[in-house]
């Protein structure tokens, strides 16, 4: 018998759908699986056995004080369901199961963090607790990509302790109504339990050289339910069925492509496996900017390359370039074709090509864009023309910009500084975490909460027509840069913004579409390194770069240490700090305060060896200059600081 992947693919397109234990849908596809059995010649039978099953015909959670907000949830299949009416009840949450905090528990609804393992719901039915809810994930994962999880109060639990209400939630709306400071809650669950039945597959392989002796193998052939509703999809292609999916998503109000191809399930930077075609954006257009676009690349000496399709989305056009191979996407490919992207865009973005050319976007190459077919804004039909049937290589697109903006291809790598070796003796921490313990070096470090708030009032004074959704991005990625994971709070922030947006073009408002949930996407830590240079490449607005030269400490104190050698060499005698009166002890310290802002006052005096009162005596009332900070921002007492008032209209 001979493995075939094309087979087994085969099998899962047809039988790839929602199976859950006792349901029809898993015994048709136990029967198919008995069928592929016996078609290969393997004895097989089913075998069929009793599953203690529930379903879920109701459930709800509202906070009633000290405020009203209904949250999502779902009901645990074969708990308690609540009275007619549901249960109103005090509302408390448990750090863990420990006797002494459950001291209170009795007859409230009872939030606990972590698993409802048997040890924690015994305690909390001797505790005589009225309701119990759990939550699942984490506080930032997006709420248009996790359903939330399908529970079961198992028997293990129910027969020995009894069973109660039992609500599952996320871990956002967890953390929201803990912060919130919740006092009394109303739930509801209707739900009821029946035995059902379900089978197993068991097929015998005969031995060959030790018939008597047995090995067993299993796996699940069922599937996890999942709820239905208003979520974002995402497929997962085995083979060319891309028509098929195209058609499926073609109907829905907002789908969305790019040129790339994932491995896995996510589409996320570290999953990129490919890129199949080069795609860009160009707003501001009409009849005459499209024309003079086509002219320019149509000419004897053309500035960019013709695209392979042109596709109108509605009020901007796309242009797709189709690469003759597709490209692997290595660590440093992806930055370089970032780079050449960026560049291309700036020689297509021009006085003749589009209306919004002093607002060129610069997009990465994982952008997505509206399906061909699809939805426009205005409900109309994503159209696309084919206008040169030349495929692309990458030195073909490279070869459109001058030598000096030319990218090296053949650089699959980012080149080190160091040698493993040399590595292993600078950084030994990096060495013991990454390489011999395999974790992941970060490498970041919350900025204060002064930095969102500052990249609010800049969206205010600077947003334009074509970087409108860009600055709502890039305001959930300087959440995450600031520690800001309340979810909530962002949304509330940028639909504060909507109106203002809506205004920088009456004809073209902004906010009739998907673009606050869509930013809200980037509020996720895999952000949080994001460059700044791209922030302000796709938001198009300017964002001064302070003069701070980033260098690290140690090497800072080196160079400090240096300089008050040379001084002391100067002197004919050893300094402790800089001579009297001289004021190079002032500017070392300012100095020092400038390239760290977060270091306090005993961490200035500890690296530069100085004393403290020396260093408060020259940071207090200290209101120095503003080089290389954004507006409105200033150095005061060895720390940033942010002017906070709203920016007056003219």
């Amino acid at each position: 018998m001979n493995v075939s992947a094309h087979r087994a693919f085969s099998f899962l397109r047809t039988y790839g759908y929602e199976r859950v234990s006792c349901s029809k849908e898993e015994r048709t596809v136990a029967e198919a699986l008995l069928n592929e059995c016996t078609s290969l010649g393997v004895s097989a039978q089913l075998e069929e056995f009793t599953v203690p099953c529930g379903r879920v015909s109701h459930a709800l959670l509202r906070v009633t004080s000290p405020y009203v907000k209904e949250y999502e949830v779902t009901g645990y299949e074969r708990a308690a369901s609540t009275p007619e009416g549901g249960l109103d009840a005090e509302f408390l949450y448990v750090e863990n199961a420990d006797e002494v905090l459950l001291e209170q528990a009795k007859g409230k609804i009872v939030l606990v963090n972590g698993y409802l393992n048997r040890a924690t719901y015994e305690k909390l039915r001797k505790a005589e607790a009225a309701a119990i809810l759990t939550f699942t994930g984490r506080t930032i994962d997006r709420e248009s990509e996790s359903d939330l999880n399908r529970c079961k109060l198992r028997e293990t639990l129910t027969e020995p302790f009894g069973a109660v209400p039992v609500l599952n939630m996320r871990a956002a709306s967890a953390a929201e109504i803990v912060r919130r400071g919740a006092k009394t809650v109303h739930i509801e669950l209707t739900g009821e339990c029946y035995d059902g039945t379900s089978q197993n597959v068991c097929a015998t392989i005969p031995g060959t050289d030790k018939p008597s002796e047995v090995i067993t193998l299993g796996g699940h052939y069922d599937s996890d339910g999942k709820l239905v509703g208003d979520r974002r999809r995402r497929r997962i292609l085995f083979e060319d069925t891309f028509e098929e999916t195209l058609a499926e998503f073609r109907d829905a109000n907002w789908a969305i492509t790019n040129g790339l191809t994932y491995w896995g399930r996510a589409n996320t930077a570290d999953a990129q496996s490919k890129m199949c075609a080069m795609i860009f954006d160009l707003d501001g257009q009409d009849d005459g900017t499209l024309t003079a676009f086509l002219y320019n690349c149509r000419s004897d000496y053309p500035v960019y390359p013709e695209p392979n399709y042109i596709i109108l989305s509605g009020h901007n056009v796309h242009l797709y370039y189709v690469l003759e191979e597709p490209a692997d996407l290595y660590p440093n490919t992806k930055s370089l074709l970032k780079d050449m992207k960026y560049r291309l865009t700036d020689r297509m973005w021009n006085k003749h090509t589009s209306r919004e050319w002093e607002h060129p976007q610069h997009q990465g190459i994982n952008q997505g864009f509206r399906v061909i077919g699809g939805k426009t804004k205005d409900g109309g039909t994503v159209r696309a023309f084919a206008v040169n049937t030349h495929p692309f290589s990458l030195e073909e697109l490279n070869d459109f910009l001058p030598p000096e903006q030319q990218v090296d291809l053949s650089k699959k790598w980012r080149e080190t500084r160091y040698t493993l070796e040399q590595a292993k003796e600078r950084f030994p921490e990096w060495y013991e975490k990454v390489i011999v313990g395999g974790g992941r070096a970060d490498g970041s470090w919350d900025a204060k909460e002064d930095l969102y708030n500052w990249w609010l009032r800049k969206i205010r004074a600077g947003a334009t027509f074509s970087h409108r959704y860009f600055c709502l991005m890039a305001l959930a990625i300087y959440a995450v840069k600031c520690g800001i994971t309340d979810r909530e709070r962002v949304k509330a922030d940028m639909d504060s913004l909507v109106p203002f947006l809506d205004s920088v073009d009456t004809e073209h408002p902004f906010g009739n579409d998907h673009e606050v949930e869509n930013a809200l996407e980037c509020l996720d830590l895999r952000y949080k390194k994001f460059p700044i240079k791209d922030l302000e490449r796709i938001s198009g607005i300017a964002i001064p770069k302070n003069k701070r030269n980033y260098r690290k400490q140690a090497l800072h104190l080196r160079m400090a240490r240096s300089n008050l050698e040379i001084l002391s060499e100067d002197a004919g005698h050893a300094l402790q700090g800089r001579p009297k009166g001289s004021g190079e002890k002032r500017e070392l310290i300012r100095s020092y305060a400038r390239e760290h802002p977060d270091a306090n006052h005993s961490d200035i005096a500890k690296a530069l060896g100085v004393s403290r009162p020396t260093v408060i005596k020259w940071l207090r009332d200290w209101k120095c200059d503003t080089d290389g900070l954004p507006d409105g921002a200033w150095y005061e007492n060895g720390h940033v600081h942010v002017d906070m008032t709203e920016t007056k209209a003219d």
